[in-house]
């Protein structure tokens, strides 16, 4: 009886949730500019007040596709003009820039890192071409319904859930009665 109260005592301490704060935006949204030159930027600013430091981000993002078979876009990701991480795109068409209708493509990732504080009481996101697709080779278009999830991890609270804590009180409650009894006896 005591080996199973103390079983319980121990899967209630240490079951625990923990609960991030976090932030979605529409990022990129939808730009008319189809993006092939290096340096070519797609920015948005986010005024996230309930993120004190921000170390995750995850892209729920989709694109237009004009890129050409052989040639690639890569973007680096940065918030604040910190580069978290690096996408690459690649073509998938046979016919370039001329091509009438896009690829219609989606991009799903998650990065974490060190914290990057707000600047102004928010963030700035980025997407920055890193290389120049070469004429008649193509380029991306970013859609309105694209999203990204800022994610403040750092305040992680670890917070018990109830069914944790029923645990535990059964625990004590079996405990307290077995140790009664060997004292009674």
């Amino acid at each position: 009886m005591k080996k199973l109260a103390i079983s319980a005592l121990f899967l209630a301490l240490g079951s625990v949730a923990a609960f991030a704060d976090s932030a979605i935006v529409n990022f990129p949204s939808g730009t008319s500019i189809y993006d092939w030159n290096a340096g070519d930027t797609v920015s948005s600013g986010v005024q996230a007040d309930s993120l004190a430091a921000v170390n995750g981000l995850t892209e729920n993002w989709s694109y237009s596709d004009h890129i050409a078979s052989g040639y690639s876009e890569a973007w680096d990701v940065e918030i604040n003009g910190t580069i978290i991480g690096t996408e690459t795109l690649t073509g998938n068409y046979s016919c370039g820039d001329i091509c009438p209708v896009a690829l219609d493509n989606s991009l799903t990732n998650s990065f974490t890192f060190g914290n990057i504080d707000p600047v102004g009481g928010g963030y700035t996101l980025s997407l920055v071409l890193e290389n120049t697709v070469p004429a008649g080779g193509g380029s991306v278009n970013w859609d309105s319904t694209s999203t990204t999830t800022l994610t403040d991890t750092a305040s992680v609270s670890e917070t018990p859930e109830p069914t944790s804590l029923l645990l535990l009180f059964t625990g004590l409650v079996v405990l307290g009665l077995a140790t009664r009894k060997s004292c009674i006896v």
